[in-house]
């Protein structure tokens, strides 16, 4: 792009077809599903493993992403296309069956909230 000064100050936008929410969706079948915002924001890559925590009170589920392998995390399924993650996600059924927490019928999204910055570290509360 030619350098213009009646541009001077904008970024250009280069992020067509692309979600920037934070949301997670819980599969009937057990899968928790990340949105591509939540993706960029985690650097989320092959490689990364995710720890899973609930909280029985609040009814709140807890990720927690690590770049290391741990015997209390399980490795996320990255899509990707040459060096660009598309998609990611965790099949944690046995987590929803050890904590008692109903699957939904069909895929439903999650809001969720970063709880501290620079922590990699995403809550969503399960219930309404």
């Amino acid at each position: 792009m030619e350098n213009n000064k009646a541009l001077e100050g904008y970024e250009l936008f280069d992020s067509f077809g692309k979600r920037f929410s934070r949301k997670i969706t819980i599969r009937s079948n057990g899968v928790i599903s990340l949105s591509a915002g939540i993706i960029k924001n985690y650097n989320i890559k092959k490689g990364t493993f995710a720890q899973i925590l609930y909280n029985r009170i609040e009814k709140k589920i807890a990720i927690k992403f690590i770049q290391e392998k741990s015997d209390n995390a399980k490795k996320l399924v990255v899509q990707q296309h040459d060096d660009k993650v598309l998609a990611a996600w965790l099949n944690v059924r046995s987590f929803f069956m050890h904590n008692a927490i109903e699957l939904p019928p069909k895929g439903k999204h999650f809001e969720t909230k970063i709880e501290e910055e620079n922590e990699d570290i995403i809550i969503f509360s399960i219930i309404k």
